[in-house]
């Protein structure tokens, strides 16, 4: 036991040797440094709470197996640098050294260095490809292939239910009028390899396809593995085509990636590569043109130099036909560099036309200008259809009108029909032929048998009314006429 820093050592007369509590922790602490200062381990992260308010993090290190664990303690400062999402249940591999903490006698291991298990050997595996594949060359900028200026057919190699072709789908069709030819895959697990190679290659037997994007979105180093194969890295090579790959993030760097022609970042940003913007496409047109004319003037004031050097190693020609051959040669070489700069600026003039007519400002004028006569003529239309209507209205109205007159004066004929008829029927025209109405209070007497000693009757003329009482009745009409 070292003695610095540690209590002093406590003999009994005749005893064992004894130590204080402190001598032993120290003792352990400085065994356990010595002998494991600088190891790797390897477990599944258990009990993991979350950083404290400083930073530090502790969990321990389990093995299943043989149901050991190991306490984990993980300094801010460290853990600032792996930058690593720790979460119960991965398995990591840390580099550290055993110590013992002698304020609670807690055994710990002071982790240094954390990779996700199995990162390492991934990364070895990565690093034996690449030198692999750039040994043959497959790396190489020189065999890398520009990517077609305004591509119609786009292939795209991506899973069809993923985040990834949709951004692909929503960036390219935003930037101009495409076609995507889509080809699904796997693009995680263990047929993933062979399903995107498949994929490119059926794509590249395309006809219409003109550049090809190989895409998939984010994920972990695990998830994205399958791009590291070489059967994908070879299909990409041999691609007859320009390939654009972009896997996971910007941070992401895939075997695929480095074969490919072109890497983005993103998927977003591999249809940004290929669908250029028209006002990308019209700069990249216009530096075209000044860059040819640069150079064609440059080809002229050198061919002339040139000539100029060779009249005068030639010296004054004796005769004029000499001279008039070298002027001829002269023009013919100027009208020669002028015409091929006038096709060249045509050729330009044209792809500049056919750029304008696809202008999407263009086409929404002409779309505006077509929905305003559209609205025009729909407009003119509703007014005549609203013309018409009024009129046959107004005829069916007037019709109805007619209708209706005949019928209340057909109405109004029979009413007086009906009228005089009623009244000819009616009791009261026959009192004024002298008759009277006898009436037993409203009910109208026709037999004497109806009426005994004592009623009172109503007695109606054509002009006013008497009350009178029977004093007797005679017997009815019938008894009358039976006598």
């Amino acid at each position: 036991v070292r003695h610095d820093r540690r209590a002093s050592v406590r003999r009994r007369h005749g005893g064992p040797r004894i130590f204080s509590v402190a001598e032993v922790a120290f003792a352990a602490k400085d065994t356990l440094e010595d002998r494991f200062s600088n190891f790797w381990v390897e477990g599944e992260v258990s009990s993991y709470r979350g950083p404290n308010r400083q930073g530090h993090h502790w969990f321990s290190l389990s093995d299943e197996s043989a149901k050991a664990v190991l306490p984990v303690t993980l300094w801010a400062m460290d853990a600032q640098r792996h930058r690593l999402e720790l979460r119960n249940g991965m398995r990591l591999r840390i580099r550290g050294h055993l110590t013992v903490y002698p304020g609670n006698g807690r055994f710990q291991l002071v982790a240094k260095q954390m990779v996700p298990a199995g990162e390492g050997d991934l990364a070895a595996k990565f690093e034996a490809l690449k030198k692999k594949l750039q040994a043959e060359g497959l790396l190489d900028e020189a065999r890398k292939r520009g990517l077609p200026l305004r591509p119609k057919a786009i292939g795209v190699v991506t899973s069809q239910s993923s985040a990834a072709l949709r951004d692909v789908i929503r960036v390219a069709h935003n930037r101009g009028n495409v076609r995507l030819i889509v080809a699904d895959a796997t693009v995680q697990g263990e047929r993933a390899p062979r399903s995107v190679a498949l994929a490119i290659e059926n794509l590249a037997k395309h006809p219409d396809v003109e550049v090809m994007i190989v895409t998939r979105g984010g994920g972990s180093a695990e998830d994205l593995w399958g791009f590291n194969h070489e059967d994908i890295a070879r299909a990409i090579a041999r691609c007859p085509i320009p390939v654009v790959c972009g896997i996971g993030h910007e941070s992401d760097i895939s075997i695929a990636e480095l074969v490919a022609d072109v890497r983005a970042s993103t998927p977003s940003n591999a249809a940004e590569l290929v669908v250029r913007e028209d006002e990308a496409l019209r700069e990249s047109l216009f530096s075209l043109e000044r860059r040819l004319q640069r150079s064609l003037e440059s080809t002229i004031q050198s061919a002339r130099l040139r000539l100029t050097r060779f009249e005068r190693r030639l010296g004054t020609p004796r005769n004029n036909d000499t001279r008039r051959a070298l002027e001829a040669l002269a023009r013919r070489a100027e009208n020669a560099m002028r015409g091929q700069l006038e096709s060249e600026r045509d050729s330009i003039s044209r792809l500049r036309s056919r750029l304008e007519k696809k202008e999407p400002r263009k086409r929404l004028r002409e779309q505006r200008a077509r929905l305003r006569e559209l609205e025009t003529a729909l407009r003119e239309a509703q007014e005549q259809r609203l013309r018409t209507d009024r009129k046959s209205l107004e005829n069916s109205l007037s019709s109805q009108e007619k209708s209706l007159a005949l019928q209340l004066a057909s109405a109004r004929e029979r009413f007086a029909r009906a009228a005089a008829t009623l009244d000819a029927l009616s009791p009261l025209a026959v009192l004024t032929r002298g008759y009277s109405l006898v009436l037993a209070g409203e009910r109208a007497v026709r037999d004497a048998s109806e009426l005994k000693p004592g009623d009172r009757v109503s007695i109606r003329f054509r002009k006013g009314s008497a009350t009178a009482v029977i004093d007797q009745t005679e017997g009815s009409a019938d008894a009358e006429e039976s006598r």
